[in-house]
C-alpha cells in the first residue's frame, strides 16, 4: 500500500476506464456528488451566495476582471490606469492562466463559479486516479478510494488559485504513469494542463524542486536517467516559462524594476525563540493554513488510531508508511514556521530573493500528503473486522463534515452558503453582515452606480480613496483608485502613498508594522479601527480623529474619498461631505467626501 509504481500488467484489472468494473460507477457517483455539492448553492442563491473575501473578492477576482475587460486580454505591455495612476500589466497574475480565460466569456460571478466547480471536480478525479492506480489498486478498497477522493475534493480550497493544490494528485498520477508505463501523451497533456492552470510562485517552483530531487534519487538507485520522468519535468518547466514569462522577466532580467517586496521587514516574524517556533510548528501541523486548507483533524485522529492498530498487529510496513507521511507533513509545517521565524532574519537581510520570494510554500503539499495518509490509515483500520469497517466509514463521514463545516483558519464558502440557504428557506437568522456579506452585497453595484451618477463625470477623470472597506469594491464598480491590494508593485509607489497615511500610521503600531513591514495592501489605515475592511453600517463605527495628508492625496490626483464610516474631523482634513449614500439591499453606508 505504499505509494510506489506498480507494474502495468498488475494494474490493468483495476483500470477505472474498464466499464465492466463496478468502480467505474463509484467514480461517476463521486464526481456527480462533488459537482452538485458546489454548484447547487450557486444555482439556488446566485449572486446572493457567499464568496470568500480575503485574498479573493478583495483582490484576485478584480485583477482578473480588469485583465479581461472588453472581452480581450490586457496585453503584456499595457498599463491600466484603474489602479495607482498606472499599473503595469506585467505585474498581474499570468494572463495565460486558464482561470483568467473564464473571465473573457463570462460575467465575473459566472467565471468564478465555473472555475470553482472545475477545480473541485479535478481534485476528485486526480485523487481517485492516484489512489486507484498507485496507492490502493485492490478492488476491496474501492470504497476507501471513493471516500478519500470525495473528502479531498470537498476541502475549502481557494479555487481562485486554479489547480495549484487541487491538481497535485492528478499531476502526481501523470508522473507516476510516465515512470511506470513510459512515454504517454495523456500524462504529458495533464502536465501541460497543470502548468497553464496553476501558479509558478505558489506551487510550480516547489514542484519542480521536488521533481529534481526525485530524478536524482532515481538515478542514484538505478544508475540510469528515467527519460519519461525527465521529459515530463522539462515540459512542466518550459510551460511555466511560457505562462509566467512576465514574472520571470521582472524578477531575473529587469534590473530597473524595484518591487515593494524588497521593503519587507524580516523582523516582522511569528516566532522569536525556539519555544515559539515549536508552538507555531505544532499549531501548523494540527490545524494547517487557510491558503492550503486541510481541516484534517479527523485525518490526524484516524492516523493515530491506525498506528496503534498496526503496531498491535505487528504490521510494521503499514506503520512505517503512515509514520513516514506524518513526518513529511511535520517537516512541511516546519518549513513554513522556520521561514517566518527568527532563524532566517539575517539571511533575509543579506539575500534579497529570500526576503521577496516566499520559500515556505512547500507547505502547499500538505493537503496531498494528509489525504494519502488518510487512505492508508483507513485501510489499516478497516482490514479484517466488521467493526473496523464501521469505524473507518465513520472517519470518512466525520472528515466530510469537517470539510463542509469547519472554519478553522479558513472561510468555508459551503458552510456560509448553508446558513444563507437556511435563512432564505427556513427563516433562521443570518450571520452578522460583517462576517457573511454575499457577493452581491459586497460589491453593491446599485449603490455605487448612484455615487457615479451623483459625481457625473467620466470615472477616468478623477481618482478616489476608500476608508473602512476594500478598494477593490470601488475598482469593481469602475472607479479609478489610488489605493488597492497588489502582491507586487513598485517600491516607489509605496513610498509615495506613505505620505498620505504617515501621520495616521504613527498613532498605531499594529498598522505601522502592517504597512511598513508588508505593505501589499496600500490602504488608508485609521488608527482608531480594529479592522480596516468590514465596517458595514450595522457596526455604526465612527472615526473621531483622522490625520491624513489630503494635500499629498490631491497631488496624486485624488478628488474624492469614499468612507463607510463617518469622519468627525473631516473639515480639519480639508474634506467636504458631499452626500451620504445608502440602500436597503447594501451593507454599506458610503459617506462621499470631496477633497
Amino acid at each position: 500500500m505504499a505509494l510506489k509504481t506498480v507494474p502495468a500488467d498488475k494494474i490493468n484489472n483495476t483500470n477505472i476506464y474498464n466499464s465492466k468494473e463496478p468502480i467505474s460507477f463509484l467514480f461517476w457517483i463521486g464526481l456527480a456528488f462533488i459537482v452538485l455539492l458546489f454548484s447547487l448553492p450557486r444555482i439556488i442563491l446566485g449572486e446572493d451566495s457567499y464568496i470568500t473575501i480575503h485574498d479573493n473578492l478583495d483582490s484576485e477576482l478584480v485583477w482578473k476582471m480588469i485583465m479581461t475587460e472588453g472581452g480581450q486580454l490586457i496585453g503584456d505591455n499595457a498599463v491600466t490606469q484603474r489602479v495607482m495612476n498606472g499599473f503595469p500589466s506585467k505585474l498581474y497574475p499570468s494572463q495565460l492562466n486558464i482561470s483568467v480565460w473564464f473571465f473573457l466569456f463570462l460575467s465575473p460571478f459566472q467565471a468564478y463559479v465555473v472555475n470553482e466547480i472545475v477545480v473541485h471536480a479535478v481534485a476528485f478525479i486526480g485523487m481517485f486516479l492516484l489512489l486507484k492506480k498507485y496507492v490502493l489498486p485492490a478492488k476491496n478498497y474501492s470504497w476507501i478510494v471513493l471516500g478519500v477522493s470525495v473528502t479531498f475534493a470537498a476541502l475549502p480550497f481557494y479555487s481562485v488559485y486554479g489547480l495549484s493544490i487541487t491538481g497535485q494528485p492528478l499531476l502526481l498520477y501523470a508522473f507516476l504513469t510516465l515512470l511506470n508505463k513510459g512515454h504517454n501523451w495523456k500524462s504529458y497533456a495533464i502536465i501541460v494542463l497543470y502548468a497553464f492552470y496553476s501558479s509558478l510562485p505558489l506551487t510550480g517552483f516547489f514542484i519542480l524542486v521536488a521533481l529534481a530531487g526525485w530524478l536524482i534519487v532515481y538515478y542514484y538507485q538505478n544508475r540510469v536517467v528515467n527519460l519519461p520522468l525527465l521529459l515530463g519535468t522539462i515540459v512542466l518547466g518550459l510551460c511555466y516559462v511560457i505562462t509566467e514569462h512576465n514574472l520571470l522577466y521582472m524578477m531575473l532580467l529587469d534590473t530597473s524594476y524595484v518591487s515593494h517586496r524588497t521593503d519587507y521587514t524580516p523582523e516582522n516574524i511569528v516566532s522569536h525563540d525556539i519555544i515559539e517556533l515549536v508552538q507555531q510548528t505544532a499549531d501548523s501541523f494540527v490545524f494547517g493554513n487557510y491558503h492550503a486548507a486541510t481541516v484534517h483533524r479527523p485525518v490526524l485522529i484516524t492516523a493515530i488510531i491506525a498506528l496503534f492498530i498496526a503496531w498491535r498487529r505487528k504490521d510494521y510496513r503499514s506503520y512505517g508508511n503512515i509514520i513516514t507521511l506524518l513526518i513529511i507533513a511535520l517537516l512541511l509545517s516546519l518549513s513554513y514556521t522556520i521561514y517566518k521565524s527568527f532563524i532566517l532574519v539575517e539571511l533575509k537581510n543579506t539575500i534579497s530573493i529570500v526576503k521577496t520570494f516566499d520559500f515556505s510554500r512547500f507547505f502547499w503539499f500538505r493537503p496531498l500528503v494528509w489525504f494519502i495518509t488518510f487512505a492508508l490509515s483507513l485501510v489499516v483500520i478497516s482490514r479484517d473486522t466488521k467493526w473496523g469497517k464501521i469505524l473507518a466509514g465513520f472517519c470518512v463521514l466525520l472528515q466530510l463534515a469537517f470539510c463542509l463545516k469547519s472554519t478553522t483558519q479558513t472561510t468555508n464558502e459551503f458552510n456560509e452558503n448553508r446558513h444563507l440557504l437556511m435563512a432564505k428557506y427556513l427563516g433562521t437568522p443570518r450571520p452578522p453582515q460583517n462576517l457573511s456579506v454575499t457577493y452581491k452585497e459586497f460589491y453593491s453595484e446599485e449603490l455605487f452606480a448612484q455615487i457615479k451618477e451623483y459625481i457625473n463625470r467620466p470615472q477616468a477623470s478623477y481618482r478616489v480613496l476608500s476608508i473602512g472597506f476594500h478598494p477593490s469594491i470601488a475598482q469593481f464598480n469602475g472607479f479609478y483608485t489610488l489605493d488597492g491590494y497588489q502582491n507586487n508593485y513598485p517600491l516607489e509607489y509605496k513610498r509615495q502613498f506613505r505620505k498620505i497615511i504617515s501621520e495616521e500610521l504613527a498613532k498605531n503600531k499594529k498598522w505601522y508594522n502592517y504597512f511598513e513591514g508588508w505593505g501589499s495592501r496600500f490602504y488608508i489605515l485609521p488608527a482608531e479601527l480594529e479592522n480596516y475592511y468590514d465596517n458595514v453600517k450595522t457596526k455604526e463605527a465612527r472615526i473621531r480623529q483622522l490625520d491624513i495628508n489630503t494635500s499629498a492625496a490631491k497631488s496624486m490626483g485624488a478628488e474624492y474619498i469614499f468612507s463607510s464610516i463617518k469622519i468627525e474631523n473631516a473639515t480639519e482634513n480639508e474634506m467636504h461631505l458631499e452626500k451620504v449614500f445608502e440602500r436597503e439591499d447594501s451593507p454599506w453606508r458610503i459617506y462621499l467626501y470631496s477633497i
